[in-house]
C-alpha cells in the first residue's frame, strides 16, 4: 500500500527533551479545546463575524445513553432505526446503539493494517493544509464492499441515509490517540450527507467530544451511535454552520468510522470497467512534478490495458486537483498513458514509478444520448 505517509510520533532530542514539532503538537492540541482559537478559526472559514457568538455559547452535551432512556422531544424512524433529532435547523439526528458488537469487531479487524496518517481535503473549509498540524489522527480508507459484513452494513447506512449505496464512498476508519485532533473544518459540498459512527465510549471528563461551535452540540462518544446531519442546505449550497472539530481525547484512544455520501454515483461509475454500448472515452492530459518518494495519493485496480481510479486521497494528485479546476481527476478515471508509454496496466504501473516529470493521460467516460 501507498504509505509514505507514515504514522506520526513524538521524537526526542540527543538531550532527552521532546522534540519542536511534538512541543507544537501539543500546544495545537490546546488550541483545539479553546474557545478563542476556535471562534477566530469559525470566522475566517465562514467569512463572517456572526460566528464569534460561539465565545459565549455554552455548548450543550448530546449523550446518546441520555437519549436513549427518554430525554429527546423529537424521535423518527429511518429505514429500520429510531433516531433522534437533537437539532432542527440545521437537521442532526442520532441513533443510539446503531451498530451492532459483531460490526464494531468487523471494523476494528479490517482496519488493522490500514492505519496511516490521516489526510485533509483541498477546498476552502478544509482543515490546514500543513496535515501534520491540522489534523493529526490516523484513517484505515475501506474499500467498497470490503467484506460481507461491510456491504451489508454500508446497505444499513444507505437506508438510514435516504440514499443510493452507490453514492456512499468507502468507509474511513478514523483512530485518535490521546492529545490528537482534527481542527475546524467542512465535510463539503459534494457530500449532502455525513454519518458518523463510535466505536468505543469515552467518559465525560476524557474528552473526545465532536463539536459544532456553531450550533452549541458536543456529541459524547458513544459505542455503537451513529450521527448524521447534512452538509447543504435546501438550495443545494454549502451549508457552513455544519463546521465541526474532533476534540483530543485526553488520556484513552478513541475509534470511529466516516461515512460519506457523495453527490454523485461513484460506486456505480466504477461497478463496470468496460465502456457500455453509447460510452465514448473523453482523454486528458495532467503533468506532475514528483520527488523521490512523494505519494500520488490514489488507489486504483488494474483494467485490461487501463488502471482504473477508485479513490482520491491526500497527495499529488490531490493537489493538481485543487490548482487545475478544469482537469480534475476523479474516481472512475482511468489512466491509460505514463509518460507518453501506452500497454497493459503492468507497464502503466512500471511507468509511473520514479521521481521527476510524470505525465499522465487519463480518460473520462461520457454518455453520448441518441439524437
Amino acid at each position: 500500500s501507498d504509505s509514505s505517509l507514515s504514522e506520526s510520533t513524538s521524537t526526542t532530542t540527543s538531550d532527552g527533551t521532546l522534540s519542536d514539532t511534538h512541543s507544537c503538537r501539543c500546544h495545537l492540541s490546546y488550541l483545539t479545546q479553546s474557545r478563542l482559537a476556535t471562534a477566530i478559526h469559525a470566522v475566517l472559514l465562514t467569512k463572517s463575524v456572526g460566528s464569534i457568538s460561539s465565545l459565549w455559547s455554552k455548548d450543550a452535551i448530546v449523550d446518546a445513553d441520555t437519549l436513549a432512556s427518554g430525554g429527546c422531544r423529537d424521535v423518527e424512524t429511518l429505514g429500520s432505526a429510531q433516531t433522534y433529532v437533537v437539532h432542527q435547523d440545521p437537521k442532526i439526528v442520532l441513533v443510539p446503539n446503531f451498530l451492532t458488537d459483531a460490526e464494531i469487531h468487523e471494523v476494528h479487524a479490517v482496519c488493522n493494517g490500514l492505519w496511516e496518517q490521516s489526510g485533509v481535503a483541498n477546498d476552502s473549509y478544509a482543515a490546514s493544509g500543513i496535515n501534520r498540524l491540522g489534523r493529526t489522527s490516523s484513517s484505515a480508507v475501506l474499500s467498497w464492499a470490503q467484506t460481507p459484513a461491510i456491504c451489508e452494513l454500508e446497505k444499513r447506512l444507505a437506508c438510514l441515509a435516504g440514499m443510493s449505496v452507490d453514492h456512499l464512498e468507502g468507509l474511513v476508519g478514523v483512530r485518535y490517540e490521546p492529545g490528537q485532533f482534527f481542527t475546524l473544518h467542512h465535510d463539503g459540498s459534494h457530500r449532502p450527507v455525513t454519518i458518523f459512527l463510535y466505536l468505543n465510549d469515552l467518559p465525560e471528563e476524557e474528552g473526545g467530544e465532536t463539536r459544532f461551535p456553531l450550533l452549541g452540540l458536543k456529541f459524547a462518544p458513544r459505542r455503537g451511535t451513529a450521527v448524521m446531519w447534512s452538509n447543504v442546505g435546501s438550495d443545494g449550497k454549502l451549508d457552513s454552520r455544519l463546521i465541526h472539530h474532533a476534540i483530543p481525547p485526553k488520556t484513552k484512544m478513541k475509534f470511529g468510522v466516516n461515512c460519506f455520501f457523495h453527490e454523485l454515483p461513484l460506486r456505480r461509475a466504477n461497478d463496470s470497467d468496460d465502456l457500455a454500448e453509447g460510452d465514448v472515452m473523453d482523454e486528458f492530459l495532467i503533468v506532475l512534478q514528483r520527488t523521490e518518494g512523494e505519494r500520488l495519493g490514489i488507489t486504483t485496480h488494474d483494467a485490461g490495458d487501463a488502471i482504473i481510479i477508485d479513490k482520491v486521497k491526500d497527495g499529488l494528485i490531490a493537489r493538481w486537483n485543487a490548482a487545475n479546476s478544469s482537469s480534475v481527476v476523479e474516481p472512475g478515471n482511468r489512466i491509460v498513458a505514463a509518460n507518453g508509454i501506452r500497454g497493459d496496466a503492468g507497464i502503466l504501473r512500471e511507468a509511473c514509478q520514479g521521481s521527476g516529470t510524470l505525465e499522465l493521460t487519463l480518460g473520462r467516460r461520457r454518455r453520448v444520448e441518441a439524437a
